[in-house]
């Protein structure tokens, strides 16, 4: 229906509505070609980055692998988790984009491995909601129990910190990487993390387990973070060990990273390695995982 004459046209029609709520339902049961359909049905602008999960997946098939529906799974919960007009998440989202302070950038995500800028903010946000607040299990035990189980379960998943890591380098599929809180090592699946970025620079993210090796992967993109602010993203208990840090805080630590890697969204748009980001989405081994980029 028309809106009233000099009242604007809403942003999104009650069809298109209908039509992402039930993409929604969609992948979270496991059935990503209705999913696609729906989305792809919708009259306003495409939505790239979900249609693209989408249809990385399908291309996949049978041939998908834990972590790659665990990426999935994040993903999902991420879409689903941003969308809920509950007045946390809204909180959480303004104070997240309130301390990043005017944050510019892509709204899309630079590279296929990291965020940064105003990309890293749903990110952020998406972030503290699944794991501070827990609310990664209500979505793999009650929404998506057919993508957690594809996941590997996702039981520890929800008592995985934030980390600050150091990005130490790359071997085939295996990513090394080195704590910046107790200085501990760990290997994560490759997945473009230092496409444009260098050895030793800092990422923020949520390493979750999953099943083959290596048996961690980022959970979502990791934000690029700065040396200013990493420490604030380092998670220690208070003197006492009673009281945990609040909302506020929390939001302000994750919009002072968000700012702080603002000055890498344009580092990363060279064109030798647009080129690699570019081919690399075109190809199905490099989404198989069986190809590193860098």
């Amino acid at each position: 229906m028309a809106s009233p004459p000099g009242e604007p046209e809403p942003a999104i029609t009650e069809r298109d509505h209908l039509l992402l709520s039930e993409a929604v339902v969609a992948e979270q049961c496991g059935d990503l070609r209705h999913a696609l359909r729906c989305l792809q049905e919708v009259s306003g602008p495409a939505v790239d980055p979900w249609e693209g999960d989408l249809i990385a997946m399908i291309e996949l098939g049978d041939q998908a692998e834990p972590w790659h529906w665990a990426r999935f799974t994040m993903g999902a919960a991420r879409r689903w988790i941003l969308g809920l007009p509950i007045p946390l998440v809204a909180r959480v989202q303004r104070e997240i984009a309130a301390a990043a302070g005017g944050v510019t950038g892509a709204c899309w995500h630079e590279s296929l491995g990291w965020v940064a800028g105003t990309s890293a903010i749903p990110t952020a946000a998406a972030s503290y909601m699944l794991f501070d607040e827990l609310m990664i299990e209500v979505f793999l035990i009650q929404c998506a129990p057919i993508l957690a189980k594809r996941s590997g379960d996702g039981r520890t998943w929800a008592e995985t910190p934030g980390r600050v890591c150091e990005l130490v380098g790359v071997d085939g599929i295996e990513l090394r990487l080195r704590d910046r809180s107790d200085g501990s090592e760990y290997v994560a699946r490759h997945l473009s993390e230092l496409v444009g970025r260098s050895e030793g620079d800092l990422v923020y993210g949520h390493l979750i387990d999953v099943p083959g090796d290596p048996g961690l992967v980022f959970a979502m993109r990791p934000i690029v973070v700065d040396e200013l602010v990493a420490q604030r993203l380092v998670r220690g208990p208070d003197e006492d060990g009673t009281f945990p840090e609040s909302v506020e805080s929390r939001c302000a630590a994750l919009g002072a990273a968000v700012r702080s890697g603002e000055r890498y969204c344009q580092s990363f748009a060279t064109l030798a390695d647009h080129q690699c980001v570019v081919g690399a989405g075109e190809d199905c081994e490099v989404r198989r995982g069986n190809v590193p980029l860098s």
